[in-house]
C-alpha cells in the first residue's frame, strides 16, 4: 500500500520535471525512472500533475479549442521522441495527448450551442 501511494507522490514530482536540453519532455533522467519503476500509479500521477499544471487556461472566447489541441500536439510530438526508448513514456505522452484533444472536442461542442 505504502509503494501506491510513494509512486502517486513521485509522480506528481515528476510532472514538474523540467525539458531535456533538446526541448523534449520528460527528460531522459525522468523516462528512466518511468521505465524501471513501470507503475500505473506513477504513470497516473505524472499525467494528472501535467494535467493540473494547465487547469487554469485563458483565452479570447474565439480562441475555442485552439490552445488544447497545440498541447496535444505538443504532447504527441514528445512521446514520438521517446516512443523508441521510453515505450511507457510515451504511452504516458500519448494519453495527456488524448486528454487534450478529448478537451478540444468538448470546446468545439461548447462553442457551436454558443452559436445557437
Amino acid at each position: 500500500m505504502y509503494e501506491k501511494i510513494l509512486d502517486i507522490k513521485i509522480g506528481h514530482v515528476l510532472a514538474y520535471a523540467p525539458k531535456s536540453p533538446d526541448g523534449i519532455w520528460l527528460d531522459v533522467a525522468v523516462c528512466e525512472i518511468v521505465e524501471e519503476i513501470a507503475s500505473i500509479e506513477l504513470e497516473r500521477a505524472i499525467q494528472t500533475g501535467v494535467y493540473n499544471k494547465c487547469l487554469v487556461v485563458t483565452k479570447l472566447i474565439d480562441q475555442g479549442e485552439v490552445q488544447e489541441r497545440q498541447l496535444a500536439q505538443t504532447y504527441r510530438s514528445y512521446a514520438i521522441a521517446v516512443g523508441d526508448t521510453h515505450p511507457r513514456t510515451a504511452a504516458i505522452l500519448r494519453r495527456i495527448a488524448d486528454s487534450y484533444n478529448s478537451d478540444a472536442y468538448k470546446e468545439d461542442i461548447w462553442a457551436e450551442l454558443e452559436d445557437y
